[in-house]
C-alpha cells in the first residue's frame, strides 16, 4: 500500500482490541493516532445460552454474522467452525472469521457491502433461499432489513441479538483534553452509528461542540445520519474493512497536500 500518513492526527474510536491492528497500520504510515472508544461491547446471553446456541448451529443451513462482535462473542463455544456455512456482509469480517478456521464463508466480493449485497451473494452461489434455515447472529442495535428481504426470498430466519454496544466511560478531563484539540484534528475514524451517538452524548456532557470534527465513516448510513445531526465534514470509505479504511485515509490525504 503506497503513501503516506506521516504528521496527521487521527482519532481511531473502535473499541480497544478490535482497533490494534488498524492503529499499528496507521502508525507505521507515519500518522499520529489517539485511541477514543465511542462504545463498549456487553454480552446479553449468559455463558450456558450461548453454549446451547453453538450446539444449535449445525441444524442451519448458514450462519450469518453480521460482525466481529457476533464473532468474538460466540466463537469460543463453537467446536469446529468448518462444519458450518457462514456468510458474513463484509470480507474484513470474512477474514477475521476465517482466521478462526472456518472455511465455508460467503460474503459480497464487491462494495457497497450491504445487506443487498449478501442477498446477492447469497443468490449467486445458492440455488435457492426457500425453506432454508438462516441464524442471524447481530447485535441488539442492529436492523431487521436483511433478515426481512430474506423472508421475502422464502427463507426460514431466525435472529439472535448476543451483545449490545454501551456508552462507554470517559472522564470529562480526557474528553476535553481530545475533543477540544477538534481544530488540530485532521480526521475521526467512526465505524456506526452508536458511536456517532455516543460521541454527541459524551461531548455535550464535557461541553465541547464536536461538529467541527472532520469524519471518515464506514457506510452511507452513517454519512447521512452525521450530516442530519449537524457534521460538515463527512467522508465515507468503500467498506468498514481495515483497508477500505486506510485506502480512504491515503486518498483523503493525498488530496488535502495537493
Amino acid at each position: 500500500m503506497l503513501g503516506s500518513l506521516r504528521g496527521t492526527k487521527i482519532i481511531v474510536t473502535r473499541p480497544v482490541g478490535a482497533a490494534n491492528a488498524i492503529i499499528e497500520t496507521l502508525t507505521q504510515l507515519g500518522a499520529d493516532v489517539t485511541s477514543m472508544p465511542l462504545f463498549t461491547v456487553e454480552t446479553l446471553l449468559s455463558t450456558d445460552k450461548l453454549s446451547q446456541l453453538a450446539q444449535d448451529l449445525p441444524r442451519y443451513d448458514l450462519v450469518i454474522c453480521i460482525s466481529r462482535n457476533a464473532i468474538n462473542v460466540i466463537v469460543p463455544y463453537i467446536v469446529a467452525l468448518n462444519t458450518l456455512k457462514w456468510a458474513t456482509i463484509g470480507p474484513g469480517t470474512a477474514k477475521y472469521l476465517q482466521s478462526y478456521g472456518a472455511s465455508n464463508v460467503i460474503c459480497p466480493s464487491q462494495s457497497p457491502f450491504d445487506s443487498n449485497s449478501l442477498l446477492l451473494a447469497l443468490q449467486l452461489t445458492t440455488k435457492t433461499l426457500k425453506n432454508r434455515c438462516i441464524m442471524i447472529l447481530t447485535g441488539a442495535d442492529g436492523n431487521n432489513l436483511l433478515a426481512e428481504t430474506l423472508q421475502q426470498q422464502g427463507a426460514r430466519v431466525e435472529i439472535t441479538s448476543l451483545y449490545k454496544r454501551t456508552i462507554p466511560r470517559i472522564s470529562t478531563l480526557e474528553l476535553q483534553t481530545v475533543l477540544n484539540a477538534a481544530a488540530v484534528i485532521d480526521i475521526m475514524v467512526i465505524t456506526c452509528v452508536t458511536s456517532l451517538a455516543n460521541l454527541q452524548v459524551l461531548a455535550e456532557s464535557a461541553g465541547v461542540n464536536p461538529f467541527g470534527i472532520p469524519l471518515l465513516v464506514v457506510s452511507s448510513r452513517i454519512s447521512t445520519y452525521a450530516l442530519e445531526r449537524g457534521f460538515v465534514n463527512v467522508r465515507v470509505a468503500k467498506g468498514m474493512s481495515d483497508e477500505n479504511i486506510v485506502t480512504a485515509l491515503l486518498s483523503w490525504r493525498k488530496n488535502a497536500i495537493e
